[in-house]
């Protein structure tokens, strides 16, 4: 019987210690997306003696869960589950969708989510933004450089406090234009900040007159595999996007390959944005559907 809880930071290690050997590169499986939008979606988590994971959770009522990972016995918990009407499953990988279809062949539907689909760069690409492809971030940048008395710093518990002040700043001038939720999304940051030592965040700041006018922050996904969860920046300064994304992939990020810079929800001004930096791969995400 899985006995499910609350994710707490006592639970970051055991999380860790399960996903570093049974994901790829879907960001969905990660101590940020469990401990910062837990609440949100009134997720809760279940550990098997055999070394397995799944998580619950859903507004409005529904209840969906992630597909387990871990290098247990998938199989019975899957088995487990299959009682409950309308059970589904997301967060698959391709290998997952095969997974299902061998041992559990004709019982489900799978779903592609483009919306979820993550999006994957090289941190090379990120740190130099060499070639034509990135002429005009380069542009962006030389006049920021060029503008304004900047520095650069790595984030820290010192200076958290200036990227909050920054946020609240942010979304005051965003809320109006910016999909549903920019207030919730607020919350979920400071969640973030509060959990910054105990789950291994890494970030970076860009000030100007010693004022924070941009900041990220994120995880190790994988030996190879850095994720990226926020990305906050004042556009009424030309060129805070870029540089931050630059300054961090080249000051923090040269341990790792890639950058998952999560999904873009569907969100057109978003997927725009996250298309012009040129991934190299989209990490396509499925859901799936009892039948």
């Amino acid at each position: 019987m899985l006995e499910f809880k609350s994710p707490s930071v006592e639970d970051v290690e055991k999380i860790k210690d399960i996903l570093k050997n049974s994901t790829g590169n879907n960001c969905q499986f990660c101590v940020g997306s469990f401990l910062n939008w837990g609440p949100e979606y009134n997720l809760s988590v279940a550990f098997t003696d055999d070394g397995c994971l799944i998580t619950k959770g859903g507004r409005k009522g529904k209840v969906n869960y992630c597909f387990p990972q871990g290098e247990g016995n998938r199989k019975k918990i899957i088995e487990e589950l299959l009682h409950e009407e309308n059970l589904h499953f997301y967060g698959l990988e391709e290998r997952d969708v095969q997974f299902l279809e061998k041992e559990f062949p004709g019982m489900f539907e799978f779903k592609e989510n483009r919306d979820s689909a993550d999006y994957i760069y090289l941190v090379s690409d990120l740190a130099e933004l060499k070639g034509k492809k990135f002429h005009s971030k380069r542009n962006h940048i030389k006049f920021f450089e060029k503008t304004y008395n900047w520095t650069y710093e790595k984030l820290t518990p010192a200076n958290l406090p200036d990227c909050i002040r920054m946020t609240e700043k942010w979304i005051e001038e965003n809320e109006d234009k910016l999909e549903d939720g920019i207030d919730v999304e607020l919350d979920v940051i400071k969640r973030a900040f509060d959990y910054f030592e105990k789950a291994g965040y890494v970030g970076g700041v860009i000030r100007v007159d010693g004022e924070v006018v941009a900041w990220t922050l994120g995880e190790k996904l994988s030996d190879d595999t850095f994720c990226t969860h926020f990305e906050k920046a004042f556009a009424s300064y030309r060129g805070a996007y870029p540089m931050i994304n630059r300054e961090f992939a080249k000051n923090e990020l040269s341990d790792y390959i890639f950058v998952n810079r999560e999904e873009d929800m569907g969100l057109e001004g978003l997927r725009k944005a996250k298309m012009s930096y040129r991934p190299v791969k989209l990490g396509i995400i499925y859901n799936a559907y009892k039948r």
